[in-house]
């Protein structure tokens, strides 16, 4: 389940058998030749739940508002301002006349 544990160093190399609660995956029993032999200690836990419990399915996405507010004041701003947009280059203002302007003169 993409996690990692972390068992007691005397069972490195050798094979083991996990128990675990498929509900909680931060708990596992470490069981060596059938006899318990400590727990094994979470050392980096992604999933908490076995994706085979009916809970770990994943929530749906709410659903979106009926009315995109954002949207409409985004409208009523556009609609406020115009569809035209702004030439600078065409703006006259006084004490910024460019080279063609003092030609023109």
């Amino acid at each position: 389940m993409s996690n990692r544990y972390q068992v007691p160093a005397e069972l490195v190399g050798r094979h083991i058998e996990l128990r675990f609660d498929p509900e909680d995956l931060s708990r596992l029993e470490v069981y060596l030749d059938g006899a318990p032999a400590g727990v094994a200690t979470p050392f980096s836990i992604g999933r908490h739940v076995h994706p085979a419990v009916p809970q770990a399915a994943p929530e749906p996405p709410p659903e979106e508002p009926g009315v995109d507010y954002l949207g409409l004041v985004a409208a009523a701003h556009a609609e406020a301002l115009g569809e035209a947009s702004i030439s600078y280059r065409s703006l006259h203002l006084p004490g910024m006349e460019g080279p063609s302007d003092e030609a023109a003169s």
